[in-house]
């Protein structure tokens, strides 16, 4: 069966279905393959799957039949219902379980079970993209040194031919652009045999003979039949001079025929007849040439169709040069690559789905290894079939065949089930053709018919996720001819039928943000990278979080009689990464917003890593003063610029000295002295893990850039690692490593966290939400970003060979060839981009909202075509009703849809509404709070609810550097701590000695600084004023709980407390604490220790009317003890004493 599958309708609970049908049926777990494109799709298809059959094992017979029943649509029948019940353990016991995996795994699985076929090691190992790409780095610079070091050879010449026509970066993202494309690459050259097979392809594919060579055809341009070289001076001077056109032709044959110099001459006589770009000029001399001399005119016309055409064979042979020379670098680096794979045992992603596919398709052992396949595998289930490129569909062709063919054909039920939607096809990056859905389906159902076998093509047009309103808003914009081309296959649309039929929508169109003539700043006065406050991108963002911020803040509702909407309720999406999602996720960040910031991180870009390898680098060289002023305005020393007003300007000599020298800075100074000798005592991971972990770096991070940092710290310290064990480990290797390593973070964005997503639409793909925004739909293709690899028609014109690969140097080399092959891969991008479209647009459930923003400063948004809000806009626009500025901001919408009031108080047009009735006043009345108990609260965190007038200032971050580190010290307080707690219930003689056995197991501490810590707390066990605290009759880990009166009422709290000691004349209490640097005086204490004790105290008074509660703190660090004045404990509870 071929499913065509709307957005929303249900793909993956149709395959799940299909899966429940097919082991109910008595198909063994182990006979079915559903192949999927994410390990996030399967993942949630094995979950559902499982979760059905584990139901299905433990229900009573009334709702297991009532689930198949509405599974089969039809009663079943014991026996059925008996075969249910066991399908979760048998699906449990199949050894390898049920293979719902994706595509690259199972690739990875027949690679393991035919290692010797597929010529890998039986062993090996998958890299994954981050190592693979260290690899090919590696290849690339080995390859440019080889050709560096021998300038003679083939590799040299390449170069030099490639640095011809490009700078060093274009030549590395060439490089990149044909390594990334590999496959396709290897494919090209292994079928033409050769890489100088592959180029003779290129040849004939650009209407080149075997002979032609640019120095043959130079010449043959200069040896003209129609202006022989003997007559170029006669006919200059014979030329009559009308226009400065007819002087610039007579100058250059004069400049052709003076010269001996064969380049000289040829240059010349070529600048004639051709533009400063190297095209074919339209007219060599005006019409007023051909009014005075019409023979010579006629000859000068001959010569310029006679040099035009040779211009093509020109153009042509510099692209097949060029093509020549860059496809020789690239294939050394693959070969490099390969074989330093093979070498270890390696293979890549790419190896999972090529080396499989040789395997079954190409290599001599393919007919054995089908045979064994054949006997395993009865039914073949394909989810987004529309992103399964041409050599996934070659894997799944070839694991199918026997179904149609052989003895096999008619053994057995077996069948292959295909779910997808061409609409959808967004990945043409990875090799995904749209039109390759249609035609394996057309191939499918041939190959049915000509075995006999059925074949069912099965739309699924209704949506389950999406409301009426949207989905009539979506049809309407591809109704258009033009807006549907490339969407669908054979241009007919297909309606999208709602299920939720009668639940109010929205589509809302915003005005795009048009660009504003800005006032002169001189560059000297403005940030580097600051965005002006009228710039279209920020203006865009910041109207977009107003509006936001409105409904969160008003707790407007979805629906009307709907939940309120929430922060998770928010999907933004965008084109691409960039400067936009970055402004958004700022200004979202800047109202104070929940929002989970970027789907995909480049690891370098971050400014939390930047930091990291900044401090790295000031270690490296600490004469740098950019590297040292960077790190001292980070997180992590928190300067600011006025700091380095103080420091910087007028000093002698660097910054680091004028640090040193500041006696206002001296614990800076002393702070940056630490890490360089820290550096050189551990290894880069423990370097950083310092600095982040337990001096409290990350919390430092956190405070500046929020908890989603945290993803970005563990990826780096992962990649630290990776390097150590990879490498030999030095900081300076590390810098290099990780500027080098492009290493990326894809978060997933689908946890159900309560915050607003920002991602782009492919990484939307398969995710849904209420509300959806598209935040910039005026973005277009850009001419900067135009392919340079370019795939040709094959010479031959065999359907599915592969075309012959061509370097578009620049547009005005390109040949009438390449011109074409561009401008379908423009077309091609374009449809792709219509297709981006409705999957942007089918994300929303309930509303959507299209905004924009207008970068170009000639031509308003209303008159420019090619971007996405012309293509809604245009037809939408007409069918929507005129609000007039809706959110109080300044901008009126156009809104489609029946929602009739969304929360705002909006002006409608005449006659929209009916007059309200009059509002009742008690609705707006708050209603009374029902009281509720106290909660629960630690002691240690009793001060913020123990004062109504105070917020609490948030306590400072520790110092992550600090030159004696906090964590050592805090280290010595635990310690002490420890034994503060163990050493009272032994008897005096052996607490010297227990106390030594236990020190002897910390690590890290010199024997006089064990004996140090043993001494302290001994002494402070035998003090006279703590000695009942450690007496016989003294309890260690008290719990309490109770409530008690403060201030803000009353505090319902429960804690344990260290030491308490009840004596006759008193209560005496005891909490120890393990700061770094205790403070001296009570002034110096805490807060929350202070409430702390004075919680204790009162709750101990309660037990103990009868006598006073005194409180002491003890300082483990130090080894002191600190009595607290009751008076000054009762007044932190806002309390009369």
């Amino acid at each position: 069966a071929w499913v065509s599958a709307n957005a929303g309708s249900g793909k993956t609970f149709v395959l799940a279905a299909r899966v429940m049908r097919l082991l109910l049926a008595g198909t063994p777990p182990d006979r079915l393959l559903c192949l999927t494109f994410t390990k996030a799709a399967a993942a949630e298809m094995a979950n559902r799957v499982f979760s059905d059959l584990r139901v299905w094992a433990t229900a009573d017979d009334e709702a297991l039949a009532a689930r198949l029943t509405a599974l089969e649509g039809y009663p079943p029948e014991p026996e059925t219902l008996a075969r249910a019940r066991r399908l979760f353990a048998r699906a449990l016991e199949t050894p390898g379980g049920l293979k719902i995996q994706t595509i690259n795994a199972f690739g990875e699985s027949l690679l393991s079970r035919f290692p010797f076929e597929a010529n890998v090691a039986a062993d090996f190992t998958v890299i994954d993209e981050r190592e693979a790409s260290e690899l090919l780095m590696n290849a690339r610079e080995a390859v440019f040194r080889q050709a560096i070091a021998a300038p003679e050879g083939a590799l040299g010449a390449a170069l030099s031919t490639v640095s011809v026509h490009a700078n060093e970066d274009r030549i590395a993202e060439l490089v990149g652009a044909v390594l990334a494309r590999r496959g396709a690459f290897r494919d090209w050259i292994d079928d033409s045999g050769s890489l100088d097979g592959a180029l003779e392809g290129l040849r004939a594919a650009l209407g080149l003979q075997q002979g032609d060579t640019l120095d043959a055809v130079d010449g043959e341009i200069v040896e003209s039949p129609h202006l022989p070289p003997s007559e170029w001076g006669a006919v200059a001077r014979a030329l009559p001079r009308a226009k400065a056109s007819d002087d610039r032709f007579a100058e250059a044959l004069e400049a052709a025929g003076r010269t001996d110099d064969p380049g000289e001459r040829f240059t010349a006589y070529f600048e004639a007849f051709t533009t400063k770009s190297g095209d074919l000029r339209k007219a060599p001399v005006t019409k007023d040439v051909e009014k005075q001399e019409p023979g010579l005119y006629e000859r000068i016309e001959a010569e310029k169709e006679r040099v035009g055409a040779l211009i093509e064979r020109r153009k042509a042979l510099v692209l097949l040069d060029a093509s020549g020379a860059l496809f020789t670098l690239c294939d050394a680096m693959i070969a490099r690559y390969e074989a330093e794979k093979h070498a270890r045992g390696l293979i890549d992603y790419d190896d999972q789905i090529e080396k499989a596919r040789h395997l079954i398709t190409r290599d001599l052992g393919a007919a054995w290894v089908l045979y064994k396949l054949d006997h395993g595998i009865d039914h073949i289930l394909v989810d987004e079939a529309q992103d399964t490129n041409s050599r996934q569909w070659d894997i799944v062709e070839a694991l199918s065949g026997e179904f149609f063919s052989g003895e096999t054909a008619p053994r057995t039920v077996r069948t292959v089930f295909a779910v997808g939607d061409e609409k959808q096809s967004i990945f043409s990056f990875q090799g995904a053709d749209p039109a390759m859905f249609d035609t394996m389906r057309r191939r499918f159902s041939a190959r049915a018919r000509q075995s006999g076998h059925g074949f069912e093509a099965v739309p699924l047009t209704t949506s389950f996720r999406t409301v009426r309103v949207v989905l009539e808003a979506v049809d309407t914009v591809f109704e258009p001819a033009a807006n549907r081309k490339g969407v669908v296959t054979e241009d007919i649309w297909p309606i999208h039928e709602p299920s939720r039929k009668h639940e109010p929508g929205l589509v809302e169109l915003w005005p795009a943000i048009e660009r504003e003539e800005a006032e002169e700043i001189s560059p000297w006065r403005k940030p580097v990278d600051a965005q002006p406050e009228d710039n279209p991108v920020r203006r865009n963002a910041a109207r977009i979080a107003d509006v936001v911020q409105r409904w969160l803040r008003t707790g407007e509702r979805i629906a009307p009689g709907g939940p309120a909407i929430t922060a998770e309720d928010i999907l933004i999406l965008v084109r691409k990464r960039g400067r936009i999602a970055e402004a958004i996720i700022r200004e979202l960040k800047q109202r104070g917003l929940p929002v989970a910031g970027a789907d995909r991180i480049r690891l370098l870009d971050h400014i939390a890593v930047q930091d990291l390898l900044a401090l790295a680098r000031f270690v490296l060289q600490q004469d740098d003063d950019l590297t040292l002023a960077t790190i001292l305005k980070s997180p992590l020393f928190g300067l600011d610029d006025d700091d380095l007003i103080a420091l910087a300007p007028g000093r002698p000599g660097t910054l680091f000295e004028a640090v040193r020298a500041h006696p206002d800075y001296a614990e800076t100074a002393k702070r940056l002295d630490h890490w360089p000798n820290r550096a050189d005592t551990v290894t880069p991971f423990a370097f950083f893990s310092e600095a982040l972990g337990e001096g409290g770096g990350r919390r430092c991070f956190h405070a500046r850039l929020g908890r989603e940092v945290d993803d970005v710290l563990d990826e780096f310290l992962s990649l630290v690692l990776r390097y150590e064990s990879a490498h030999t480990a030095s900081l300076q290797g590390l810098v290099r490593f990780v500027e080098d390593a492009e290493a990326e973070i894809k978060r997933d964005m689908d946890q159900g966290r309560p915050e607003i997503r920002v991602m782009t639409v492919h990484g939307a793909k398969g995710l849904e939400a209420p509300i959806v925004i598209l935040a910039d739909t005026l973005t277009t293709r850009s001419a900067t970003h135009a392919p340079r690899i370019l795939e040709l028609d094959p010479p031959d014109g065999v359907p599915g060979k592969p075309g012959p690969l061509v370097w578009n140097v620049r547009k005005p080399l390109q040949t009438a060839v390449v011109s074409a092959a561009a401008a379908r891969r423009d077309d091609a991008e374009d449809e792709e981009a219509r297709r981006l479209l409705y999957v942007a647009l089918t994300r929303a459930r309930d509303r959507l909202y299209i905004a924009g923003h207008n970068t170009k400063k000639d031509k308003p948004a209303d008159e420019q075509d090619g971007h996405w809000y012309a293509t809604v806009h245009g037809v939408l626009r007409d069918k929507a009703t005129p609000v007039a500025d809706p959110y109080r901001l300044g901008f009126d919408v156009w809104r489609f849809g029946d929602l009739v009031d969304p929360g705002h108080d909006a002006e409608r047009a005449p006659g929209a509404l009916p007059e309200a009735a009059e509002r009742p006043a008690w609705l707006d009345t708050p209603a009374r709070p029902e009281s509720a108990p106290p909660r629960l609260t630690a002691p240690s965190s009793a001060w913020p609810a123990a004062s109504a007038d105070t917020v609490p200032p948030e306590p400072p971050p520790p110092d992550p550097l600090s030159p004696e580190p906090v964590h050592r010290a805090a280290e010595r307080g635990r310690i002490i701590h420890r034994l503060l707690q163990s050493l009272p219930d032994l008897a005096a003689a052996s607490r010297a000695d227990a106390a030594d056995r236990h020190l002897a197991r910390a690590d890290g501490w010199t024997e006089a600084e064990r004996t140090a810590m043993r001494d302290e707390a001994l002494r402070l066990i035998a003090t006279d004023e703590l000695a009942p605290l450690f007496a016989s009759g003294a309890r260690a880990e008290v719990p309490v709980t109770g409530t008690v009166e403060t201030g803000a009422g009353p505090l319902a709290v429960a804690g344990i407390i260290d030491r308490v000691a009840v004596l006759p004349d008193r209560v005496l209490v005891a909490d120890f604490k393990t700061n770094a640097v205790p403070p001296e005086t009570l002034d110096a204490v805490p807060d929350a220790y202070r409430v702390q004790m004075a919680v204790y105290r009162r709750l101990l008074g309660a037990l103990y009317p009868d006598r006073p509660v005194e409180a002491v703190l003890v300082w483990t660090a130090t080894a002191t003890a600190m009595p607290l004045p009751g008076g000054w404990l009762d007044a932190a509870l806002a309390l009369p004493s």
